[in-house]
């Protein structure tokens, strides 16, 4: 007797001691009421399952056999609504096992509260406990509402344990434990260890995220347990980012008055455990609550999410914008980093340019000063390529069988019954060569068609010729540069040429080495004038030969004249140029009696292009002072 009053004093000191530690609690006709226990028991259907009395776990400091000896006794109540019913025990799927009730196969209108009542006369004591019974899902081994969550960044390791499962382990004995991912068995990868109740993964990766299921045997039945691991990113070491408005500088945007007005945060927010993102709008130090009442927040919207990283959205709306609406809106973030914050500016939406037009503007401008500057640097080689691909072939449609006449005439006295000298070969070879050969033009050389009249000095000035003449252009030698095909000397000369489409006639270097020494220090090209005739054709040229001395010009190159003119009456055109010559001739002849000052002044050469129209159009190659 003097025992059990012993322990029933124990019991009640024990209490008291706990109502220290816990102070919210109800006490009903003097029955200490502990409400429901923070922990809760789910269970899948048809599966058995204990419900221990949280008193004796949570809430005094004795046992069950010592309560017993205090003759205290422990009672079961089901909650139904506001009532408390007693349990009666059949034996047959409900039984009491000490300070436990056990269901051989919980169903799911076992569902609901258990109270469990430890008292006497003089004492009493209970606290509720919380039982959710549920049915898998259809196709599954798991319902999704009875989960376990774990969370588990990536490249860690993460030890996945087969929770409450305790009280169906036989002490000494190796448990029956089958693991599942998505309800399938599946090949694990080496990297991952099972351990008898634990699953233990090294390096998390992405693709370990689902639904891990452990099976125990246990007598003829089975208990599962399913646990969803959710792969997260690092756990973030900064505070979030505001994307807009920007961090770095406030963004302006004019409104107009008495319009509605949404203005949009976002931000992202780095993985930071289960806390929520903090996104918030303020008009300087007041936040929207302070403002007028037609101005307010949305909810935070989360617009993407990977890994537990999240971009968010707060909108700030404006139902109608009013004057004293204009100024700074911050929108501030916050985690347990730091903060970060992105301004924007309301303004009157006025008259002015706005930057992104003058900004385009600008653009187009500088866009179109490169086009003009790329044009004036390479506008041949732009008609070229133009003429080349697009242009139709004139020397086609005129109905001529020459594109153009060649004709030299020498001015030194001295030179006059020498050898071919070296600005004669540029004209009388080198120029038809690269004009015939290399460009597929078809010339008229009077010097070789009118050879016969090279001796007669009579001459009758052609009046109409004299008037076709005009300058139209100057093209120069630049010495060594020049000598190349591809150089603006040679370009210069096919773009004041007639449009052809042909394929080359021969594809070597026009201009040889021995041929490039003897012509780079040539600082400018005797002029050439060119238009189309109908003409017999010319017999062809010789091939260029290899000079291996290279000369040095001290003085004007002679002038070289190219001419072209219409197809009808082309014997009369050939007459009169023939008759030019002579005219040219008797022009050296009469240089005999000038003076070496008198004859210092450079000697034009014309390029005369044919046209469409039956009148000539000439081309000024102008010598100039060799170097």
């Amino acid at each position: 007797m003097k025992l059990a009053g012993f322990m029933l004093l124990l019991i009640n000191s024990a209490a008291s001691i706990n109502l220290k530690y816990i102070s919210k609690r109800n006490s009903v006709d003097g029955c200490i009421d502990w409400l429901v226990d923070l922990k809760t028991y789910r269970v899948l259907a048809g599966e058995p399952l204990r419900v221990k009395c949280a008193l004796f776990y949570s809430y005094i400091r004795t046992n069950y056999s010592v309560t017993q000896n205090a003759k205290l006794r422990l009672i079961w109540y089901r909650n139904k609504g506001d009532s408390e019913e007693p349990i009666i025990f059949s034996g047959h799927r409900l039984s009491k096992e000490g300070d436990s009730i056990w269901f051989r196969s919980a169903e799911t209108e076992d569902n609901g509260f258990y109270t469990c009542v430890l008292r006497n006369s003089t004492y009493c004591m209970k606290v509720s406990m919380s039982l959710t019974v549920e049915e898998s899902e259809e196709g599954l081994c798991f319902s999704s509402r009875i989960r376990y969550q774990e969370n588990a960044e990536v490249t860690k390791s993460k030890m996945i344990s087969c929770p409450d499962i305790d009280d169906y382990l036989a002490p000494y004995k190796q448990p029956i434990m089958t693991w599942y991912k998505e309800c399938q068995r599946k090949e694990w990868r080496s990297s991952i260890i099972i351990n008898t109740t634990s699953l233990w993964i090294p390096e998390v990766q992405e693709d370990d995220g689902g639904n891990y299921t452990c099976e125990l045997r246990y007598g003829s039945r089975v208990v599962r347990r399913t646990t969803e691991l959710k792969v997260t990113a690092l756990l973030t070491t900064r505070p979030p980012k505001v994307l807009f408005p920007s961090e770095k500088q406030a963004s302006v945007i004019d409104v107009q008055l008495g319009m509605r007005l949404v203005l949009d945060c976002r931000a992202f927010f780095g993985y930071s455990g289960d806390s929520r993102p903090i996104i918030y709008w303020m008009k300087g130090d007041k936040f929207v609550e302070e403002l007028d009442g037609h101005i307010r927040e949305s909810e935070v919207r989360v617009v993407r999410e990977f890994l537990g990283e999240k971009e968010v959205e707060l909108s700030l709306i404006f139902d109608a914008v009013e004057e004293t609406d204009m100024g700074n809106y911050t929108c501030n973030v916050e985690n347990h980093i730091g903060r970060g914050s992105g301004s924007a500016v309301l303004q009157k939406k006025g008259n002015v340019y706005r930057l992104e037009l003058v900004g385009g503007l600008g653009a187009i401008m500088l866009i179109l000063g490169i086009f003009t500057a790329i044009y004036k640097c390479y506008n041949v080689e732009i008609m070229l390529c133009y003429r080349r691909h697009f242009g139709s072939d004139e020397a086609d449609d005129d109905n001529k069988e020459y594109d153009a006449y060649l004709t030299y005439t020498k001015v030194d006295l001295e030179s006059v019954e020498r050898e071919m000298s070296e600005e004669e070969l540029f004209a009388l070879e080198i120029l038809p060569d690269v004009l015939e050969k290399h460009y597929g033009y078809k010339l008229f050389i009077p010097t070789i068609e009118c050879s016969d009249l090279c001796s007669v000095i009579n001459y009758q000035e052609l009046e109409d010729l004299k008037h076709t003449i005009r300058v139209l252009s100057l093209i120069k030698w630049y010495g060594p540069k020049s000598s190349q095909l591809q150089s603006k000397f040679w370009k210069r000369v096919h773009y004041e040429m007639p449009a052809k489409r042909k394929e080359s006639v021969s594809h070597r270097q026009v201009l040889d080495s021995g041929e490039q020494g003897l012509f780079g220090d040539l600082q400018a090209v005797s002029t050439v004038a060119m238009t189309a005739t109908s003409a017999s054709l010319a017999p062809a040229h010789v091939e260029i030969p290899d000079y291996n001395e290279p000369g040095h010009l001290q003085k004007y190159l002679g002038p070289v004249l190219l001419t072209a003119c219409a197809s009808a009456n082309h014997l009369l055109v050939l007459k009169q140029y023939c008759q030019y010559l002579l005219k040219t001739r008797s022009d050296e002849i009469a240089l005999e009696s000038k003076s070496p000052a008198e004859i210092s002044t450079p000697i034009s050469v014309f390029l005369e292009l044919h046209s469409q129209a039956n009148s000539p159009s000439l081309v000024n190659l102008a010598p100039s002072h060799l170097s």
